[in-house]
């Protein structure tokens, strides 16, 4: 990823950022902020869900990008 959008962009959008969990098709992805998580998700879910699902094995049909304050501690 870092080479498709530049280490830059990638830094501002994804430092901080947590790749939580696969369920049900859906990577969730916890941004920093609201913008961020708007940015990531319309521009990068994609390229995102396709390494995602090489990485993990399993398939990755959608991909949700929350900001980080509406994670749920367990």
């Amino acid at each position: 990823m870092n080479l498709i959008m530049g280490v830059t962009t990638y830094d501002r959008l994804f430092l901080g950022a947590n790749f939580d969990e696969v369920a049900d098709n859906i990577l969730y992805v916890f941004a920093r902020t609201e913008e961020l998580a708007a940015e990531i998700e319309e521009n990068y879910a994609l390229h995102l869900s396709i390494v995602a699902s090489q990485i993990t094995g399993a398939p990755v049909e959608f991909m949700q990008v929350l900001p980080e304050r509406l994670r749920q501690c367990e």
